[in-house]
């Protein structure tokens, strides 16, 4: 597998990390309990920042190189790119109701969660036709060279919460993915 799409892949395994935060954060406000909402407020902001500006606009350009060459599961794809724009919206939206929630904006509890498992499912669904369907199939279709010739054009790749040097606008979240 070309180191591109390694490193997406290791991107969808960080996700997936995030996305079990997420779903535990859920689930503590669910029954009542206060999440750490400014842990979630960072873990959506790392998300808008990076998962939807760099990660996705690299999966667009690869699967727009693909499309260029192949039809098959056109549709699919199509509808992969399409939610990588319908995530961008749910992350603003879910981020900001939590926002609401700490500077004390009047919000219905049971609302707030929907947006929050919203977005974990359709995440969650995401990720798993990525890996399951899309990556196999681009894999197979592009040659090392188109990807090779792609990768100057792609968004740079560093990764501010789980690259050597942590960005610190989410060292508390890289602390608490670390059990510190």
């Amino acid at each position: 597998m070309h180191p591109i799409l390694q490193h997406l892949r290791r991107d969808h395994t960080r996700l997936l990390q995030l996305l079990d935060l997420l779903g535990r954060q859920l689930d503590l406000f669910h029954g009542g309990a206060e999440p750490e909402l400014d842990l979630l407020i960072d873990l959506l902001d790392y998300l808008e920042n990076y998962a939807d500006c760099v990660h996705h606009k690299s999966e667009d350009r690869i699967f727009d190189l693909y499309l260029t060459e192949h039809r098959k599961e056109k549709a699919l794809i199509e509808e992969v790119m399409g939610q990588h724009k319908t995530l961008v919206e749910m992350t603003r939206r879910f981020r900001h109701a939590l926002e609401g929630v700490v500077q004390g904006a009047v919000q219905r509890r049971e609302e707030v969660e929907g947006l929050g498992r919203n977005y974990l499912t359709l995440q969650r669904r995401h990720l798993d036709l990525e890996e399951d369907e899309i990556f196999p199939l681009v894999d197979q279709a592009l040659t090392d060279a188109q990807l090779d010739a792609l990768e100057p054009d792609l968004p740079d790749s560093s990764d501010p919460l789980f690259d050597q040097r942590v960005k610190e606008r989410y060292v508390m979240l890289f602390r608490y993915l670390s059990g510190f």
